[in-house]
């Protein structure tokens, strides 16, 4: 009256196995029981009717872990026999056809399986237990640079700890959760604190940094010239130890990095001073000045040079009068050409004088 034939081939995706677990609990103990006959292959063996009509079994209630951090999961398994329906507490509610389930507790929590069907019912209890995660009160150095050969402190405070290991330049200490200790690093040394929690598997770490330095110090400084003229450039030089920064500084132009360097060229035009600035984190110093003196070369200004007489002005100008000369000095035959040769004589003696100045 409620079955076809074909629901039998695929019992438990039938439309009347679906309507069948929306009826009361004894009809679906019993449907439960009909699907179990229907797996079996032979019908010698299935069991007697009343071997169902009893408490479900719960074959097992497992957890993978029953201590855990705050925060972590962990993974409920279980498996159950004759059991319409499955619930878990804590608000968690029906889990039937399901055989494990992850959670989360956020504290100490009992989780309680309860397996029914329309005759009896089953449970199963497991105690979970949620510890508390490592808490880091203090971690700390009292001082975070120190010079080379001094001494500090580090100091720590943990709560919710197992154990405490303290790791530096391959070195391992255990200590207690709570301690202070005294430490002189001739280098910048790391330390780091490994916390193993309560459930002795999860590590926290956490890990602080003193820094050493040395005293800056100028061994030299020095330039291969003390006097130069103006365009003409000066090499200084310089060694030092300990410093993370130089500056070379002057009374002529800005400040000029020179980190990394032990030389630098300097063009000045006028007569300068020079120093050094070396500094780390901690220290620092200063050289002595060094002082460039420059001679600044003559502007030239054709102005002011005196112009040289030209050939022509050497020349010395005068006439030649006949008219005065001495009749002693010439004969009456010379004068009577004298007036024809006065113009003639004049034109060639300024004709060679021109002539030899040229």
């Amino acid at each position: 009256m409620l079955f076809t034939e074909t629901d039998f081939e695929d019992f438990e995706n039938s439309e009347i196995f679906k309507d069948l677990q929306l009826l009361s609990g004894s009809i679906k103990s019993l449907t439960r029981i009909l699907n179990e006959y229907l797996k079996e292959n032979s019908y010698l063996n299935l069991k007697g009717f009343e071997n169902y009509l009893t408490a479900p079994t719960i074959i097992n209630f497992n957890a993978n872990k029953i201590e855990i951090l705050q925060g972590k999961s962990i993974e409920l398994s279980w498996n159950v026999e004759n059991a319409d329906t499955i619930l878990l507490n804590n608000g968690i509610g029906n889990l039937t056809g399901k055989k494990s389930l992850s959670v989360s507790p956020i504290q100490t929590t009992t989780y309680q399986l309860i397996a029914e069907n329309a005759f009896d019912k089953s449970e199963e209890e497991i105690n979970i237990t949620v510890l508390p995660l490592p808490i880091i009160k203090e971690f700390r150095h009292k001082q975070q640079k120190i010079e080379h050969g001094k001494e500090t402190q580090i100091v720590w405070d943990i709560d919710n700890a197992e154990k405490i290991e303290l790791h530096w330049l391959g070195n391992m200490e255990i200590v207690p959760n709570k301690g202070e200790k005294t430490i002189s690093p001739t280098d910048h040394t790391n330390y780091k604190l490994i916390i193993t929690a309560l459930d002795g598997v999860t590590k926290e770490e956490n890990q602080i940094t003193v820094q050493v330095f040395k005293r800056v110090e100028i061994k030299s400084f020095v330039s291969d010239l003390d006097f130069v003229v103006e365009t003409l450039p000066v090499k200084l030089s310089w060694e030092i130890e300990n410093a993370s920064i130089v500056t070379l500084s002057s009374n002529m132009q800005s400040d000029i990095d020179v980190t990394g360097k032990n030389e630098i060229m300097i063009t000045s035009k006028k007569t300068s001073y020079f120093y050094l600035k070396a500094s780390n984190e901690l220290f620092s110093q200063n050289s002595e000045q060094i002082k460039i003196e420059v001679q600044n070369i003559p502007v030239f200004n054709p102005s002011v040079i005196p112009r040289l007489p030209q050939g022509k002005d050497l020349i010395p100008s005068f006439d030649l009068d006949f008219n005065n000369i001495s009749d002693n000095i010439l004969t009456e035959s010379q004068l009577g050409f004298k007036s024809a040769m006065k113009s003639t004589k004049r034109f060639s003696l300024l004709y060679s004088l021109q002539k030899i100045f040229k």
